[in-house]
């Protein structure tokens, strides 16, 4: 007959170390969270669901205030034309510069690879190396928001401007009065 089943406390004691090392497992990955951990990384993300057409997976990497400046019917826009669109990426090379003042936000530059598109008039893809891209296309800002990166870059159309009213000086009109 065992008499450990009948010993108080002994169960416990000995769930002690499992539950020290679920403790340990769930707050490495809390810790780490299941986000991108560098602005490379994010960076590699995005361009992968461009590639694959990924729409959800776009707009994960996207900073969350970003994607919530956007509106619904600009997001069903927005998405459709996601739709259409078809790149490749081939050994992208990345450059990261983190700024200098803040420690959350960092440029990512694409320094090499190449990327294909569909060419709509042709309907055949075109290869063209990263470099032929001006730096401000190969280049995104990222910044690290609750502990993950993300790519920030602006999904809502920017507010419309009032116009400016072109100043017309107004000539003197002379009005005859009328005799009552």
């Amino acid at each position: 007959m065992r008499r450990w089943s009948r010993e108080p406390g002994r169960a416990a004691r000995a769930m002690v170390p499992v539950v020290l090392l679920a403790a340990l497992v769930s707050v490495s990955i809390l810790g780490s969270g299941c986000g991108p951990s560098d602005p490379q990384q994010v960076v590699r993300k995005f361009l992968t669901a461009i590639e694959e057409n990924n729409w959800y997976g776009y707009l994960a990497s996207i900073l969350p205030e970003q994607v919530r400046a956007v509106t619904s019917e600009e997001m069903n826009l927005r998405r459709e034309a996601f739709k259409e669109h078809q790149e490749e990426f081939e050994d992208v090379k990345l450059e990261v510069k983190p700024d200098k003042e803040d420690k959350d936000v960092a440029t990512v530059i694409i320094v090499g690879g190449a990327v294909s598109r569909m060419n709509p008039q042709t309907g055949e893809m075109e290869t063209r190396s990263m470099e032929e891209f001006p730096e401000e296309q190969r280049t995104m800002m990222t910044r690290k928001y609750k502990g993950r990166w993300y790519v920030d870059i602006a999904l809502a159309a920017p507010p419309e401007q009032p116009e400016e009213v072109e100043k017309v000086e107004m000539e003197e009109i002379e009005v005859e009065e009328r005799p009552e």
